[in-house]
C-alpha cells in the first residue's frame, strides 16, 4: 500500500543522492539495482522509464514509511517525517531500527 505521507518532497530528498538507473545494474555485492536504488524487482535485462523509476521510489518510500509509522513514537512534522523516511530508506530499515536517530 502506498503511504499518504510520502509526498513529492520526499522523493525530492532521495533523487539527488541516488543515481537513476534506467537499466538494471549488477552491483559488486551481487544485488541488482534499477531506478533510484530499487532492488526488489531489479533483474538482469530489466529496463524502465523515468516515470517507472519514480513509481518504484514511491513504492520503496511507502514501504519504509509504513514501518516508520510503527517504529517512531515521537510526534513528527511532515518535514521531519520526510527527512527520516529518506534517511531510513538510505541506510535500510534494519540499520534504522538500531540507529541512534530512532533512539533519540
Amino acid at each position: 500500500n502506498l503511504n499518504a505521507r510520502v509526498t513529492p518532497a520526499t522523493l525530492d530528498l532521495v533523487r539527488p543522492y541516488e543515481p537513476l538507473r534506467l537499466q538494471a545494474e549488477l552491483q559488486s555485492d551481487g544485488r541488482w539495482l534499477i531506478g533510484f536504488g530499487h532492488t526488489r524487482f531489479a533483474r538482469a535485462g530489466a529496463t524502465i522509464t523515468g516515470d517507472d523509476a519514480d513509481a518504484l521510489l514511491r513504492y520503496d518510500l511507502s514501504e519504509t514509511a509504513n514501518a516508520l509509522d510503527t517504529l517512531v513514537t515521537a510526534p513528527l512534522s511532515q518535514h521531519q517525517f520526510e527527512a527520516i523516511n529518506a534517511f531510513a530508506l538510505h541506510i535500510g530499515l534494519d540499520n534504522f531500527r538500531r540507529s541512534t536517530v530512532l533512539r533519540a
